[in-house]
C-alpha cells in the first residue's frame, strides 16, 4: 500500500525552477542534456524532466514500419521509500 500524499513532507526539498536546472546543466557542459529536458524527441505535451518525491515512467512504443515509435508515456508520481 502507498502512503498517503497528504502524509509527505515535502517541503524539507528546496524549490528549484526549470531555468535553474538549465542553468546548473549547462554549468557542466551538458548542451546536449538541456535539449532533452526542453523536450526534444520526447512527445507534444510531455517533459523529460519533473521534480517531484519520486516518478515512475511506463513509455509504450508500438513496431510501425520497422521503426519503434511512442504512443503513449504514463507517468505516475509517488513518494519515495526510506
Amino acid at each position: 500500500m502507498l502512503p498517503n500524499f497528504d502524509e509527505v513532507d515535502v517541503d524539507c526539498f528546496p524549490e528549484v525552477s526549470d531555468d535553474e536546472i538549465k542553468e546548473a546543466v549547462l554549468a557542466q557542459g551538458g548542451e546536449e542534456w538541456v535539449r532533452i529536458f526542453e523536450g526534444e524527441g520526447w512527445p507534444d505535451g510531455y517533459s523529460p524532466v519533473e521534480i517531484s518525491l519520486s516518478t515512475v515512467r511506463i513509455k509504450i512504443e508500438k513496431l510501425i514500419s520497422a521503426q519503434w515509435r511512442v504512443v503513449t508515456v504514463i507517468n505516475i508520481a509517488i513518494p519515495m521509500g526510506c
